[in-house]
């Protein structure tokens, strides 16, 4: 389901282009059956009122005829034994078809949805709009496609039965199924006027649930369980999770009761309509128009006619809620990198020179720039140092050197290119970058260093020792299988230096023409500070290399040294 085009159009018929792309055969099956399961139950009714008759024959029959009464009734019975047969056969292949149909298209959507994610950029992924957009996109994809299917199977099936009902209801009595179905609308209507608050509802406070699940996710996740403990924070962001929670809930609540007070009401007016239809077919079988089995079947035909109208109508209502709630998931998977970008572009082989000129960048919805006016020429295989303060906008420099954003104005090449317009893949292939922040994968070692690649053990760690990281892995398991973390069974427990160090050899493993090194020597202990500034030497003239850190580190000879202050170079 790649096809993002079905985002465009009508919200209702982008929500049932998820039951088709992709899987039309499939699609088309679950209809078929769906259509034999509507049009099944008049057979049931006409078995009913055949068995009914027969009886009601058999009892008054004198003993000459009693034979061929019995015959009746066992003729009606085998009838009715194969319409119930074939009916829970239909609902068995109706069930396993649903289910496949279901799963096929909840998993094509979340990898759509993963995929998606992904190619979007980092800009993008941290705005709290788009956030809020993602946490939308992602609560509906995991249910809400299979019930889009349920309903859609659910509206042929009553649509089906509708008419066959109404048909059979309209040889007593042409005005008796306009009566119930007038009477199942009201019903309708509240559910749509309640899928529309609830969405309003949803649109509203995708910001105050997101935080609350954030909230929860502080006291749950590891990251913060020592500091929580530490400087006893668990109780008072338990009590604030609660309380937003519980703000939430209350404001869900209220929704419920006011619809279940407008349902009660709809209800009551259907039963009105369906038992002043069975007083009258009741009085027009005393009046001997119509048989037992008549009464019979078209007292349930009156029933069912107003199921009908009411399922059909409330498939229909209810296939516009998940229209609407499936809107945000087509927004998103229909949002394209706010950044231009050409895959044809491409870095060469070895050191790539580096200019920055009139930079600025400002955050979105920032109230000011973290970058003003930086200019920096950095010639091709020079090792360069990049210093400032806290805030003084080293980090902004390293996302935009790593193609991660776009000035706002002004431009940067990385060799012929602008770093913005490399795509991921080919950026990824000549740059390497390594953040404050960088995290690993409680997944295995080999992950860690190399996500995906299941090549040959020993040629990787023979091309640890050729990039000269293998220092950096002093006492880390080499067990390339060897899974990290202790999220899953079976995992070792690393340091918070013993991570860094695994994560910057993570980095300059990558044989790259760029690397930008964002405090590469914070946690460092003293074996590994030389063993990066080994690297460093190594890799003098055959790359280049932009250092980011407070002060300068010693041992290190650089090429230059470039100063920030307050998002700015000084004036040369």
């Amino acid at each position: 389901m790649t096809d993002r085009s079905r985002a465009s159009g009508s919200p209702l018929r982008s929500a049932l282009s998820l039951a088709f792309a992709n899987c039309p055969g499939l699609a088309s099956q679950n209809l078929g059956v769906r259509l034999l399961q509507g049009a099944l139950p008049l057979l049931g009714l006409v078995a009913m009122q055949q068995l009914v008759d027969a009886v009601a024959s058999g009892l008054n029959a004198n003993d000459s005829n009693q034979p061929s009464a019995d015959s009746a009734v066992w003729f009606a019975l085998a009838f009715a034994a194969v319409i119930g047969l074939l009916g829970a056969g239909l609902q068995a292949v109706a069930a396993m078809l649903g289910e496949r149909h279901a799963r096929f298209v909840a998993d094509r959507l979340a990898a759509d949805l993963a995929k998606q994610s992904a190619a979007l950029d980092l800009e993008q992924v941290e705005t709290p709009a788009v956030r809020d957009l993602m946490h939308r996109a992602s609560g509906e994809a995991a249910t809400r496609p299979a019930r889009t299917i349920q309903d859609l199977a659910a509206l042929v099936v009553a649509v089906t039965g509708l008419l066959v009902m109404a048909s059979a209801t309209a040889i007593a009595a042409p005005w008796l199924p306009f009566l119930v179905g007038l009477a199942a609308i009201p019903l309708a209507l509240v559910r749509r006027r309640t899928a529309a608050v609830r969405f309003a509802w949803q649109n509203e406070r995708a910001e105050a649930q997101r935080r609350s699940g954030y909230l929860f996710g502080l006291l749950l996740g590891r990251p913060w369980a020592k500091d929580l403990r530490a400087l006893d924070l668990a109780a008072p962001i338990a009590d604030r999770a609660f309380a937003l929670r519980d703000e939430l809930s209350r404001e869900q609540l209220a929704m419920s009761r006011r619809s279940t007070r407008d349902e009660a009401f709809a209800h009551a007016l259907g039963a009105l309509a369906m038992f002043g239809s069975f007083a009258w077919l009741a009085f027009a079988a005393l009046r001997g128009e119509l048989s037992l089995g008549g009464l019979l079947l078209h007292a349930q035909a009156v029933q069912r006619t107003q199921n009908g109208v009411r399922d059909a109508l409330l498939a229909h209502a209810s296939l516009r809620e998940h229209a609407q709630f499936l809107a945000p998931l087509l927004e998103f998977l229909a949002m394209r990198p706010s950044v231009g970008r050409d895959p044809s572009l491409g870095l060469p082989a070895g050191p790539v020179r580096l200019v920055a000129r009139e930079v600025s960048y400002a955050y979105p919805g920032a109230p000011a720039p973290a970058l003003r006016r930086v200019d920096f020429v950095i010639e091709a295989g020079e090792c360069v140092l990049v210093t400032g303060g806290n805030g003084a906008g080293k980090s902004t420099l390293v996302r935009l050197l790593a193609g991660l954003a776009a000035p706002s104005s002004g431009h940067i090449l990385i060799g012929p290119h602008a770093a913005s317009s490399l795509s991921m893949s080919k950026r990824a292939e000549r740059i390497a970058a390594f953040f404050q922040d960088t995290a690993g994968f409680e997944l295995k070692v080999r992950d860690n260093l190399t996500f995906g690649d299941r090549g040959d053990d020993t040629r990787l760690r023979e091309r640890l020792e050729r990039r000269n990281v293998l220092p950096l892995l002093s006492g880390i398991p080499l067990d390339l299988e060897q899974p990290l973390g202790r999220s899953f069974a079976g995992g070792h427990e690393l340091s918070a230096g013993q991570w860094r160090r695994l994560l910057l050899a993570r980095t300059l493993l990558r044989d790259a023409s760029l690397y930008v090194l964002d405090e590469p020597f914070a946690f460092l202990d003293a074996a590994a500070r030389h063993a990066l500034t080994q690297w460093l030497d190594a890799m003098h003239g055959k790359a280049t290399v932009v250092l980011v850190e407070h002060r300068v580190p010693d041992g290190i000879a650089f090429d230059q040294t470039i100063s920030l202050s307050h998002g700015e170079t000084p004036a040369t």
